[in-house]
């Protein structure tokens, strides 16, 4: 018996969702995004090729597939993306999904892109992230994993020749504006849903000073391709190995800020030994080019000015979804997220007011999660 799509299932296809005998369809729980996610489980890979082949002829596409793959298992995902800009976020994903599989790396398989209606049909890798792999069987037993996500990051950023370059990622670039209105975005929601007060002229000049420099110094280093979002949740494991999701906010920036992401990540307490030999292992496979680069701007430093930032952005995203929303899961990870970029900014010289200031943000979250969230930890910077 079929399962009913919801209302919010693009209307053309709920007939051939519902025409389908033995479907079954469930939503999935998404972290920050507004997509959707529906699970598609079919009687066998017949019947899901012939669910992808209706769908197409439901949108009156008439095509014949041409450069997308045909599913080869009986379960697949449906994305739906939100309201308007969704046919250019659609032809994105599909875009920069290619980019990334022509580099070597692993990506959903893409079946169907329905761009008008923001409706894409790709591979279902699975329910077990990085993140969640981790809390399985411990950090010391996925280095492995955690080398080939770098690998997969090199790859990614220095493609071989014969990649084409002429993916939408390449024509848009972080700048330090937009950095800093992420980390504006950061003390505006921290200030009046954590600190529930207006910052100090002491405090307001603390952050401004150096979130401009920390700015500053990520846009000096190299811009190379980033997925901008690249940490334990966005990496699936399947049959073994990992697969590179949420990739649809690719575009140039800073050569260290997806490493930093990865190794600061607010998901996972990684110990500072673990973060170094990850990071050891990133540079030992870049090329010597922005190697010798980066050691000329200071290595440690570079890293951890992208981490500062990385982290206050990921805390903002937190913080700002309990006043979207009432309550997020997510807010449970402002402390981790604080820690670590005090972590990294106690790491820099110059920035010994940011790290005090900082350390009693921090212990303003963790008050605020005792507060009001059932089962967060206090965390406390190392």
């Amino acid at each position: 018996m079929s399962t009913h799509s919801p209302p919010t299932f693009p209307p053309r296809l709920e007939h051939v969702v519902d025409a389908t005998p033995g479907i079954v369809l469930t939503k999935l729980r998404g972290d920050v995004s507004t997509r959707q996610f529906f699970r598609l489980e079919f009687a066998d890979e017949v019947k899901a090729r012939q669910f992808v082949r209706s769908c197409s002829e439901a949108a009156e596409l008439g095509q014949d597939f041409g450069g997308l793959d045909r599913p080869q298992e009986c379960s697949l995902i449906a994305m739906l993306l939100p309201g308007n800009g969704s046919a250019r976020a659609s032809r994105i994903i599909v875009d920069v999904g290619r980019y990334i599989e022509s580099c070597g790396v692993p990506v959903p398989k893409m079946y169907l892109a329905i761009h008008h209606l923001g409706f894409l049909v790709i591979e279902d890798l699975g329910d077990t992230r990085l993140f969640d792999l981790i809390g399985q069987v411990g950090t010391e037993n996925v280095k492995d994993t955690y080398r080939t996500a770098i690998e997969y990051l090199v790859r990614m950023q220095f493609p071989l020749p014969e990649v084409p370059r002429d993916c939408t990622a390449y024509s848009y670039s972080f700048s330090a504006d937009r950095f800093l209105w992420e980390l504006n975005g950061f003390v505006d929601s921290f200030s009046h849903i954590v600190l529930r007060r207006k910052l100090s002229r002491s405090e307001r000049s603390i952050i401004e000073r150096d979130s401009q420099a920390i700015c500053r110094e990520m846009m000096s280093q190299e811009l190379v391709f980033t997925h901008r979002d690249y940490h334990s949740r966005n990496l699936m494991i399947k049959n073994g190995r990992p697969h590179v999701i949420d990739f649809q906010d690719a575009r140039r920036g800073p050569i260290l800020y997806d490493i930093a992401s990865l190794i600061f990540d607010p998901y996972v307490p990684l110990e500072r030994d673990d973060q170094q030999e990850l990071f050891d292992h990133y540079f030992s496979l870049l090329p010597a080019r922005p190697r010798n680069t980066l050691r000329r701007l200071g290595l440690s430093r570079a890293l951890c000015v992208c981490a500062v930032q990385r982290c206050l952005k990921a805390a903002g995203t937190y913080v700002s979804l309990v006043g979207q929303r009432g309550e997020s899961e997510l807010v449970r990870y402002v402390p981790r997220a604080l820690a670590n970029a005090f972590q990294a900014a106690r790491r820099c010289a110059g920035f010994v007011d940011l790290c005090n200031m900082l350390a009693h943000w921090l212990d303003a979250a963790n008050e605020f999660l005792n507060r009001g969230v059932r089962g967060a930890k206090p965390d406390r910077p190392r």
